[in-house]
């Protein structure tokens, strides 16, 4: 680092005009307002104001990159001289872009910071997450909630096929009726409805809507032995919907995709299989806290209103074995169906094949969206025989 003719510091660079590719070796002085100097060989000098000048970080041992109001760029080998001079700038005092490096030069300083990322990327994902999407879900307009169950349903019955019931019109009312002169949770501006459907796609099954719709359908309620079975389920859903999970669940999956964003550093990224895998254990995590906390509103209901919780253990047993069966059958048909296709066109059957693979696939990854969300475990149905007399109403 030289000394200019002002009695600044100067810095040997290559400059790019920005009108064509030619480098040229230039000596750069910066001043302490933040100026810049420019000398060129056998050129007049070129005298840049605070405002014109622009100087990157540092990043490692690349040249430090200096753009110019007129279009024009500098590259600095020498480091040290830009942070010297920048530190002139700074009345003395070390730059902030010489601080970062020294940081990121350090690797127990970029463990330390690595841990502390870590930590509260955790916090985020295991406290923030959840208590900012339980509070805002309080605030959300009532409008907001029906507008999305209505978005719900229809989405229920174009991807999944849900229906008409086809059961008997008197079997449904007395069904409603059942449902209606059950205690219900004081949810402020829900209106709790019972809708009997058939269930298209994804079979035996029993979902909660935002605005208080509980959706029953025909497969479910074939198996159901007994009425305090169904009142089981019914209190199930209720407790979604007093708990507004359908809401907190879009919410949380929304706030999980931007924090896989500012991690990787790319919201582009999230929509690959590396952003998806982790949104998708995180939304995991989350239904089952939601799922427990249902079964929980469900335990105290049936305890108040004296009903043994094997009905309700039972009818997840009947409903997991059904839907291991509606599976097969589905896999079944898909087989048949790709046979009957190879059959009749030889020539295109990879095509056709590799398409119809990826059309089951999208199905099963919505039912299995949908199904993922009742999980019948063997350690949930533990977990509430071994709450029936410990819970309390």
């Amino acid at each position: 680092m030289a000394q200019s003719n002002l009695g600044q510091p100067s810095i040997t660079a290559r400059y790019f005009d920005g009108q064509t590719s030619k480098e040229h070796r230039v000596q750069v002085t910066l001043f302490e307002d933040g100026g810049l100097l420019l000398i060129r060989p056998h050129q007049p000098a070129l005298r840049y104001l605070p405002h014109e000048v622009e100087i990157g970080s540092r990043l490692g041992g690349a040249p430090r990159v200096i753009e110019l109001s007129d279009g024009g760029q500098c590259l600095c080998d020498d480091n040290n001289a830009v942070d010297a001079a920048l530190s002139m700038q700074s009345g003395g005092t070390v730059h902030e872009s010489a601080l970062i490096h020294t940081l990121e030069s350090r690797w127990p300083m970029v463990a330390v910071a690595a841990l502390l990322t870590i930590g509260f990327v955790w916090w985020l994902v295991v406290v923030g997450i959840p208590l900012s999407s339980e509070h805002i879900s309080k605030v959300i307009p009532t409008s907001m909630n029906k507008e999305l169950e209505e978005h719900t349903l229809a989405l229920l019955e174009k991807s999944a096929k849900l229906g008409p019931s086809k059961l008997d019109q008197e079997r449904v009312t007395v069904l409603k009726t059942l449902f209606d002169a059950m205690e219900k949770p004081s949810t402020p501006h829900v209106h709790y409805r019972l809708l009997v459907m058939d269930g298209g796609h994804i079979g035996a099954n029993a979902m909660a809507l935002p605005n208080g719709a509980i959706i029953v359908t025909d497969q479910m309620l074939r198996l159901v032995k007994h009425d305090d079975e169904l009142r089981g389920i019914l209190a199930h859903e209720a407790g979604h919907v007093d708990q507004r999970h359908g809401v907190r669940s879009v919410l949380q999956s929304s706030l999980a995709l931007l924090v896989i964003a500012a991690v990787a550093g790319d919201v582009i990224s999230i929509t690959g299989f590396s952003g998806a895998l982790p949104a998708a254990l995180m939304e995991a995590r989350y239904s089952q806290r939601f799922e427990l906390e249902a079964d929980d509103y469900a335990m105290r209901f049936m305890r108040r209103h004296q009903i043994p919780f094997h009905r309700f253990t039972d009818l997840l047993a009947r409903l997991t074995s059904s839907q291991h069966t509606h599976g097969k059958v589905k896999q079944q048909k898909t087989a048949r169906q790709q046979n009957k296709l190879d059959q009749e066109t030889k020539l295109n059957a990879k095509r056709d094949t590799d398409k119809m693979v990826e059309e089951t696939m999208n199905r099963m990854g919505q039912m299995m969206d949908f199904l993922s969300t009742h999980p019948a475990t063997p350690s949930r149905v533990q977990r509430m025989l071994r709450l029936e007399k410990e819970i309390t109403p």
